[in-house]
């Protein structure tokens, strides 16, 4: 009799998929009297809760509903269940209240399971000392 040989079973890779788990910062701000703005710090982790990703992404925050831009940084290389923190300045130059929006992988550089859960916000009130 002739032997088959038994085929083996390649697994499919698993897609990368990042999440924004957590920002945290000052949540209400005086822009101190005199002063035409005031700078905050804001902290901001990025779970990827997929397969790894062996390239880099960018990561942006936006002040809404201005839209003001700032840059988060750009990652690379983040294996599968790790939590990368990253940290971003935000100038805000007017009372209001604003949304703080903070999109992991901003370019849409990483094939993922979802694209859903790649932004977080955080609500911040701003006053005039």
């Amino acid at each position: 009799p002739t032997i088959t040989p038994t085929p083996s079973l390649t697994p499919t890779p698993r897609l990368p998929n990042l999440t924004v788990t957590n920002i945290s910062g000052p949540q209400n701000v005086t822009i101190p009297s005199g002063a035409t703005s005031v700078t905050e710090t804001y902290s901001v982790n990025i779970t990827n809760e997929g397969g790894p990703i062996d390239t880099q992404f960018s990561n942006v925050a936006r002040l809404l509903p201005v839209g003001t831009e700032f840059d988060v940084g750009v990652v690379s290389n983040l294996s599968a269940g790790q939590t990368i923190n990253l940290s971003v300045e935000v100038t805000f130059t007017s009372p209001g209240t604003f949304i703080l929006q903070i999109t992991a992988d901003s370019d849409d550089e990483i094939e993922e399971s979802n694209n859903v859960d790649n932004s977080g916000t955080l609500n911040v009130t701003v006053t005039s000392g």
